[in-house]
């Protein structure tokens, strides 16, 4: 199985379209799906693609014409309600109700997508400790530019 990943990329989208397409890559690649991870920008729709998922605020997924293989899928958390074969949604509190047009839609929290590296060193009883109590903590949400607006 072939499956082709495109994200939103560059500094008006910042990394986490990438970042989260880079863990199903990982999560895809450990069952053996041959999975490339291109920018919008780069993607070019032909060739023997079985899956294609788009994660993009730019572009509709179900562009037919801008997007095209045996399986069309979208991670998106806009109300856009796309025509497309697979949405996921991974917003806290989704519940599926806009993506009324997709064929199977897999909403909220649960379809967050982490990478596998991160769910085994959690689930790791190994993991060391911290000497120290931590005092702080960083939490970044994206890595767009600053002043970047989302179209």
């Amino acid at each position: 199985m072939r499956a082709v990943l495109v994200a939103d990329d560059g500094p008006l989208a910042g990394l986490g379209h990438r970042r989260r397409l880079e863990a199903l890559a990982a999560a895809l690649g450990a069952l053996d799906v041959e999975t490339t991870v291109v920018a919008l920008d780069a993607y070019r729709p032909g060739g023997d693609v079985d899956l294609v998922v788009i994660d993009s605020y730019r572009e509709r997924a179900d562009d037919r014409g801008r997007f095209d293989a045996r399986v069309v899928a979208a991670i998106d958390d806009l109300d856009r309600d796309l025509a497309v074969d697979v949405v996921v949604d991974p917003s806290p509190g989704a519940d599926g109700s806009r993506h009324r047009r997709a064929r199977r839609v897999l909403a909220g929290a649960d379809y967050a997508i982490v990478d596998p590296a991160l769910v085994v060193a959690r689930a790791s009883t190994s993991e060391p400790r911290p000497a120290d109590p931590v005092r702080r903590v960083v939490v970044t949400l994206g890595a767009s530019a600053s002043g970047a607006e989302v179209g």
